[in-house]
């Protein structure tokens, strides 16, 4: 095989062999609650884009079938100036 390798030029893979079998680290290489945790941020993070996106569409079809008030009314039948009281004018 590795007269193939050379024989079309490529670079062997360099690789490490252990003296013993067991690895120190291995409880550190086989922990994966690190990518738990991002893979259940990354979901959460999913869920909250897809609910957002979702409120915003009701949001937009509630305001085109009820719109707000318009407070800049002049005649006073919408907008703040219904709700104050009549003597206010005077002072």
């Amino acid at each position: 095989m590795r007269q193939l390798v050379l024989q079309k030029g490529e670079v062997p893979v360099r690789r490490n062999f252990p003296e013993r079998e067991d690895v120190p680290d291995m409880d550190h290489l086989l922990d994966r609650r690190k990518l738990l945790r991002t893979l259940d941020i990354r979901h959460k993070r999913e869920l909250m884009g897809r609910s957002s996106k979702l409120n915003q569409d009701k949001t937009n079809i509630l305001l085109y079938n009820n719109p707000l008030p318009d407070l800049v009314n002049a005649s006073g039948e919408e907008g703040i100036d219904r709700y104050l009281p009549t003597w206010l004018e005077e002072v």
